[in-house]
């Protein structure tokens, strides 16, 4: 360890009154020693150790941070939020593409019994036209939803939530680092995939303010 010297008038001895080329009272300097001090490099581990998933630490590597987030606790209360939210949220964004594009094919494509007497050929149109609108609409749903899993199961609900986690949380690092968090591979329910990948699949941007 290093050592300066530094001067602390607080803290000096007072000279006796009438010394040589003083005043009287006046403090006289005195030398002290103080460590000169610098903070040691801790490593990922003791990094990471006071971390917590509700106040994680500020990611300083990639490495640093994928390890945070694989070994830190999950709360109960986040994993049930994301596997039963997840099939609520799919189906909603199913219905939306679906109910976007009935209505879009039925703009173009008025419903022919508006214009016809009453009868078996109207009852028969109005059967045609109604399933035309289901095949539209279930066709729009299936596309909107077809990247996305069926359901979050007990098994994947934690490399999912861990890759949220990771994800939303790389913003500080550099653009590198920040790459190599998103492609970090996990495995879910057997299939290896990216932390992007994940976030992707599984729209958990829909989800970030109750997983956080």
């Amino acid at each position: 360890m290093t050592t300066k010297t530094q001067r602390y008038p607080g803290q000096q001895a007072r000279r006796p009154t009438g010394s040589p080329g003083s005043t009287g009272g006046q403090f006289a300097e005195k030398m002290h020693a103080e460590p000169d001090l610098a903070i040691r490099e801790i490593s990922d581990e003791e990094y990471n150790a006071d971390g917590s998933y509700a106040y994680p630490p500020r990611p300083r590597s990639a490495a640093q941070h994928i390890d945070f987030w694989t070994r830190v606790p999950l709360p109960e209360d986040r994993l049930k939020t994301l596997a039963t939210r997840y099939p609520k949220i799919r189906q909603a964004i199913g219905d939306r593409a679906g109910l976007d594009a009935a209505e879009a094919y039925k703009d173009d494509h008025p419903d022919p019994t508006l214009r016809m007497a009453p009868g078996p050929m109207r009852d028969a149109a109005a059967v045609a036209w109604q399933q035309e609108v289901g095949r539209v609409f279930d066709a729009a749903a299936h596309e909107a939803t077809k990247h996305m899993p069926p359901a979050v199961y007990r098994t994947s609900v934690r490399p999912i939530l861990r890759a949220h986690q990771m994800y939303v949380y790389a913003g500080p690092l550099p653009k590198e680092e920040r790459e190599a968090v998103y492609n970090h591979e996990m495995v879910v329910d057997g299939r290896v995939m990216t932390v992007k990948e994940i976030y992707e699949a599984y729209e958990l941007k829909r989800l970030e303010n109750e997983l956080l």
